[in-house]
């Protein structure tokens, strides 16, 4: 690799989120070696977006940002980030999370002892909305850094993490062969780096978990808001099942053991959310509808989402608040 190319690209693709790309940036700066590049894809933003990335020219010399007007909208400004990207890795991180101290060090150490890998998939803390408090989470499927070289294994060890953007870190090379030849239109719903990771697995199935968190994650300020309740629940479901489906088989272990895996976990999470939120009835009958179409032969969906859908809920916030109290 020539010395002047960085190993490693920040790939950031941001909109109208000024304040949050700053709190971002501000975690980056101190932590960034000359190895290192930072590249900006602002979609077209109306706010002090310019402004906070010149504030960052000398602290991050290798910075670069490219505005695009009309916007791409999410998953293609995703696509346009990595495509200005000169590191041998990128990784992409959503400009309202934040790099935890520590977290890049332990990537590039990871990324060095490792040097043919296809990616990298790093934990996350879960914090309030401010990233002010930690919050309590579910105990994940994969805990100790591993390295996989099976893609169904991989998937599914990961899956629960494989969504979330800013743990993933990508190899560039293989990440532009797949987004050359495939056709991602189908794909822009919110989920286009989870296509083509899946592809890249299939492809070169040489992915490293690393178990330090060195992502801070802001809860409770999801970019998809604009969808609705059901909305953003329809992109999981159907997200996922399209995704998982097309690459792996609808006939395949992985993708009945995918599906009732969501059904377990990203459902739930969005039927939660939306039953904390006061929903209205509508919502849990038109879930339920969504949800029995695609999980209805999943034990996983009946014996820990459905419960929930159909609990009171003043019940759920109870047994929420008293799980909570009982967690160290």
């Amino acid at each position: 690799m020539n010395s002047s190319t960085p190993l490693l690209s920040f790939c950031i693709p941001t909109r109208n989120r000024a304040e949050f790309l700053r709190e971002l940036l501000e975690s980056i700066a101190p932590q960034a070696t000359p190895e290192v590049e930072v590249v900006i894809s602002d979609d077209g933003s109306t706010d002090d977006t310019r402004m906070v990335i010149e504030s960052f020219r000398t602290r991050l010399p290798q910075l670069s940002a490219h505005r695009v007007d009309p916007p791409l909208r999410y998953d293609r400004n995703l696509l346009h980030v990595v495509s200005m990207a000169r590191g041998k890795y990128c990784w992409l991180f959503g400009d309202d999370d934040r790099l935890e101290p520590g977290g890049l060090a332990a990537v590039l150490e990871a990324l060095e002892a490792e040097p043919d890998l296809t990616g990298l998939t790093t934990d996350r803390v879960s914090y309030d909305s401010a990233l002010a408090h930690r919050l309590p989470v579910r105990a994940l499927k994969q805990q100790q850094s591993a390295l996989f070289r099976d893609a169904d294994e991989a998937f599914l060890r990961l899956l629960d993490r494989l969504g979330f953007l800013s743990c993933q870190i990508v190899n560039r090379a293989i990440w532009n062969e797949i987004v050359r030849r495939e056709n991602l239109e189908p794909y822009f719903t919110g989920y286009v780096q989870l296509y083509v990771i899946a592809r890249m697995l299939v492809q070169a199935p040489r992915w490293q978990f690393l178990a330090q968190p060195s992502v801070a994650f802001r809860a409770d300020n999801d970019s998809f808001r604009a969808l609705g309740q059901f909305g953003r629940l329809q992109m999981d479901v159907c997200g996922y099942e399209t995704i998982v489906g097309n690459v792996f088989g609808r006939d395949s272990r992985l993708y009945h053991e995918a599906m009732a895996e969501v059904a377990r976990t990203h459902a739930r999470h969005h039927i939660v959310t939306a039953k904390r939120a006061g929903a209205p009835l509508s919502f849990f009958r038109q879930a339920l509808g969504l949800c029995v179409q695609h999980y209805g032969r999943y034990a996983s969906f009946w014996l820990h989402t459905f419960p929930v859908l159909i609990m009171p809920r003043s019940i759920m916030l109870f047994m929420r608040s008293w799980y909570q109290r009982l967690r160290p």
